[in-house]
């Protein structure tokens, strides 16, 4: 160890009393140490005889760039020569732009660009930096721009560091494990935020909430309460002016518009963000409750659903709307529109208790349709027949307007259906036939006739043969020696059958009486039945 040289003393300088006040040394005056100055500019002063790598600085009140900052006087910051002023380094109390290993100052943003920078700036690098410094930077470190040096320091996090980022609301991330194998993980402040959304016309609703938030974010829950209930299907929510979302709740069948009045003011509602909509939970979900009352206010938006009932004894008075998708039943009285809206989409029923019975007012069959709309004075019913569902099982001949085999369901000049005779539709018409062809073709096929047709029958008229009313199986165009059927026309000397359209003026009917199992006599009406030209 060498020999100091310099005024050598051999114990500590001290004040003569404790009491004493004064000072015994100057910190501006020391070597090193920790110093105090008023400006920037006395601190560069510091001769070279006081000045020693580590020691420290406060500038007090030096407004350029800002009072009250510790500098330090750090080897090698920008130059190994310690009068050279950029190596005064903004001390932190740790590691670069923090205090400590566990907190480090905020970051503007997590971003992978590299930006044209400010002296501060601090970023939090993505999963791919880029740019002319980033590129070559590994991903999750903070990095901070000085401009002294005109470089970017890094800082690597190290398991448990935390940062905020300036452009995210309520947000810290944490880095956990060990860098580069590690990662930030995002936690969350305030993601329960309270607010009231008030409207000027019962459909879309805005807020004004602070602290403010600059985007909609899916894992903020918003404890909602609507100054005014709404007046429409569709409602929309308006966040300190980020722009109308539709409010849609959820429902058997998924996210669903809301019912004319549906909002409770008094109640609070969990308001979330889907990334499309704003999805309303209500306190209780269940959308198969609905209130029966026989008088349905004006306020009132009731649905009922498929497969329930909504029962009502005397009379039903609406003045606001119901909706049915199940079953109304009023008992004993009628609908009364009082201002209101019935929108029928299931069944409405009319019942009378008279007696120990109970009757119905009116339902479909398969054959008869019933319709309604609703009056004042209650629901009007017409009924209609269905297209196509009457057929010959749905009229019996017997004891319809007296109507017996041959008759036939016509229309009269006054548009009024009437039972008429088969015969004053034949043209012509036949009381009597020729006997002489029958006297040696007794029981045999083949038998001629002498019955012609003597009118040209249209091109799409359906031609029938009725013996003493009774419809015959008429030959449709087959050779008459194959042909099982009751007659046929021929015009060749009954060889060939003509099929029933081809059948014209001159035609003769030809009988099998064989096949039909009886002959013809002078006393049988033989019909035919077409439309003529």
């Amino acid at each position: 160890m060498a020999l100091n040289t310099g005024t050598l003393i051999s114990a500590a300088i001290r004040p003569v009393d404790s009491l004493d006040t004064i000072a015994t040394a100057y910190a501006s005056e020391i070597k090193g140490g920790l110093h105090s100055y008023a400006t920037i500019a006395e601190r560069n002063s510091i001769i070279f005889e006081r000045r020693e790598w580590g020691m420290m600085v406060t500038v007090y009140s030096d407004p350029t760039p800002s009072n009250n900052k510790t500098y330090q006087l750090t080897y090698n910051y920008v130059s190994t020569n310690i009068l050279d002023d950029s190596n005064w380094k903004e001390f932190s109390g740790g590691v670069s732009g923090g205090g400590g290993n566990e907190w480090i100052d905020s970051v503007l943003s997590i971003s992978n660009i590299e930006p044209t920078p400010s002296s501060g700036d601090r970023y939090l690098l993505g999963n791919a930096p880029s740019g002319i410094n980033w590129s070559s930077f590994q991903p999750d470190k903070v990095v901070e721009w000085n401009s002294v040096t005109n470089q970017w320091i890094q800082t690597t996090p190290t398991d448990g560091m935390s940062v905020r980022v300036d452009d995210e609301d309520n947000s810290i991330y944490r880095y956990e494990g060990v860098f580069p194998t590690g990662a930030w993980v995002k936690e969350k402040l305030n993601q329960i935020r309270s607010i009231v959304a008030t409207t000027a016309n019962g459909l879309s609703y805005s807020v004004t909430m602070t602290p403010s938030i600059d985007q909609y974010y899916p894992d903020v829950l918003f404890l909602t309460q609507f100054a005014t209930s709404n007046i429409g299907l569709t409602v929309s929510l308006n966040i300190n002016g980020l722009g109308e979302v539709l409010v849609k709740r959820p429902s058997a069948s998924g996210l669903s518009n809301f019912n004319p009045n549906e909002i409770d003011t008094t109640l609070i509602y969990n308001v979330c963000f889907d990334g499309t909509y704003f999805q309303l939970s209500r306190p209780y979900t269940n959308d198969d409750i609905f209130s029966v009352k026989y008088l349905v206010e004006p306020n009132d938006y009731i649905v009922v659903p498929p497969y329930y009932q909504y029962w009502v004894y005397s009379d039903l008075t609406i003045q606001g709307t119901l909706v049915n998708y199940g079953q109304v039943v009023i008992a004993n009285g009628s609908m009364i529109l009082s201002g209101g809206t019935f929108s029928n989409y299931g069944q409405l029923s009319l019942i009378n208790f008279s007696g120990s019975g109970m009757t119905t007012s009116f339902n479909d069959t398969n054959t008869i349709s019933f319709s309604q709309s609703n009056t004042i004075f209650g629901p009007s019913v017409s009924a209609e027949v269905k297209n196509s569902s009457i057929n010959t099982f749905k009229l019996d001949s017997g004891s319809n307007g007296g109507a017996t085999a041959g008759y036939f369901l016509s229309v009269d000049s006054m548009g009024y259906f009437q039972w008429v005779p088969s015969s004053a539709l034949a043209q012509p018409e036949y009381s009597q036939i020729n006997l002489s062809p029958l006297g040696t073709l007794i029981g045999q096929n083949f038998q001629p006739t002498g019955l012609t047709i003597n009118y040209s029958p249209n091109d799409y008229s359906r031609l029938s043969i009725y013996v003493n009313g009774q419809l015959q199986n008429l030959g449709d165009g087959q050779n008459s020696t194959a042909s099982n059927v009751d007659c046929y026309f021929s015009n060749d000397g009954g060889l060939t059958a003509k099929t029933i359209f081809s059948v014209d003026l001159g035609d003769e009917l030809y009988w099998n009486g064989f096949n039909s199992g009886f002959d013809l006599i002078s006393l049988d009406s033989i019909d035919m039945i077409y439309e003529r030209i």
